[in-house]
């Protein structure tokens, strides 16, 4: 939905510039509703969400059938995550002008999607797609979004088999567990762990977890203390022995974590084990990073090949994110990294790239190919020139129409 906020944002914009004194643009004359409505779009402006909603109801209650403030009140709902709260807003504003707001079937559509209700969100998409026959990434996403739909019904009759086993209490907790990495003996297991720490920033980071299974049973997970700092450290991969882990840290405040320095935004790192202690963290170095965002690697169990995903860092948060690779020399020194080739990167999000101890298998998210909505988890293989083949969704129940990733096969 992250994608459904920016351009919601802008209509946002539209009603605010409305607001500055061209009254006759609404669609009530009640002066009292107009004062309100306006008060609340300058306090949505400033991210005061209790007062704007407050205000936006205030004047619905001047004008029940004031389709602006429930438009706007929507954008609200959007940005707080209240989605049955904004889609209510939107088919009430729809059902008092039904061809006013034409994008409000848009954003119907994507939140349609986001509660699997497949059928009525290809209504409201090609009702839009109808009204907007010119090009626009509106359209573009939701010509997207009905193919989209069309593969989730199919997929919704047809379910692979999956039944997910716990890993029980010895690895997760209250807190939230992800991105696992396994050695190839299966043998041992390293893990992200978001937990509370009054020393950290805003009071919780990210540190890694380490557990050893012993008689067929998981140990519980201790903490790896050596490279964990009170910075975020996360993505884990390790090498097929489990005697390197490759990971990523991001700046913040200029800080990467203690001893570390990077060269911009999100970094990777590496440790090794020199019998059974780790080596401090040290940056991979600026052939494989740069100013721009990279994470979540995966090395190949021969110990030739880093995969990760490159993207940039803006104000709207990270995108371009495209999975990259870069080889590993006998002299131990990289090559310059380069887009993956064949047909897995889009022009829309690929990320938590993992690659098969086959070498031939690439395991991956993303947004820009058929799914289910949200980020789906899919499949390539490896052609005999080297470039990767037509991916495969990984099908429902594994994927649903929320977000999938962190995947290790």
């Amino acid at each position: 939905m992250k994608n459904l906020f920016i351009v919601l944002a802008a209509l946002s914009m539209s009603f605010s510039a409305s607001a500055q004194g061209r009254n006759t643009d609404y669609s009530t004359e009640n002066k009292k509703a107009i004062k309100l409505f306006e008060q609340a779009t300058a306090a949505l402006t400033s991210r005061e969400h209790e007062k704007a909603e407050a205000l936006f109801k205030q004047a619905i209650q001047r004008d029940e059938n004031f389709t602006d403030a429930y438009i706007v009140l929507s954008e609200l709902y959007l940005e707080t995550n209240d989605l049955k709260s904004a889609r209510k807003q939107l088919e009430k504003a729809i059902s008092i002008e039904p061809r006013k707001f034409m994008a409000a079937y848009f954003y119907l559509g994507e939140i349609n999607m986001s509660e699997s209700d497949y059928e009525a969100a290809i209504y409201n998409f090609t009702l839009y797609e109808k009204s907007n026959p010119a090009a626009s990434p509106m359209t573009e996403r939701a010509t997207r979004s009905l193919r989209n739909c069309s593969f989730a019904q199919e997929a919704l009759k047809n379910p692979v088999p999956f039944e997910p086993i716990n890993f029980g209490p010895s690895i997760n907790t209250k807190f939230p567990e992800y991105y696992p990495t396994l050695t190839v003996d299966e043998d041992e297991l390293l893990f992200t762990r978001r937990i509370e720490n009054g020393n950290a920033f805003n009071g919780v980071h990210e540190d890694f977890y380490v557990s050893n299974k012993e008689n067929d049973q998981w140990e519980n997970a201790k903490n790896l203390r050596v490279v964990n700092t009170l910075m975020n450290e996360g993505a884990p991969s390790y090498s097929a022995n489990g005697r390197i882990l490759f990971f990523t840290a991001c700046q913040l405040f200029d800080d990467y974590g203690a001893g570390r320095t990077g060269y911009g935004s999100c970094d990777l790192f590496y440790a090794y084990k020199e019998g059974k202690n780790w080596t401090e963290a040290m940056n991979l170095g600026g052939t494989i990073n740069s100013g721009v965002w990279e994470s979540q690697p995966s090395f190949s169990a021969d110990g030739k090949t880093l995969y990760f995903v490159r993207g940039r860092r803006s104000g709207k948060g990270i995108s371009h994110q495209d999975i990259w690779s870069a080889e590993l020399s006998d002299k131990g020194t990289w090559s310059k990294p380069s887009k993956i080739p064949g047909l897995v990167n889009t022009p829309e999000v690929e990320e938590s790239v993992f690659i098969h101890p086959d070498g031939q298998t690439l395991y991956f998210a993303s947004d820009g190919h058929p799914g289910m909505g949200g980020l789906d988890l899919f499949m390539s293989r490896k052609h005999p020139d080297g470039s990767w083949g037509e991916p495969v969704n990984l099908g429902y129940p594994i994927n649903t129409a929320g977000d999938e990733n962190s995947l290790l096969v």
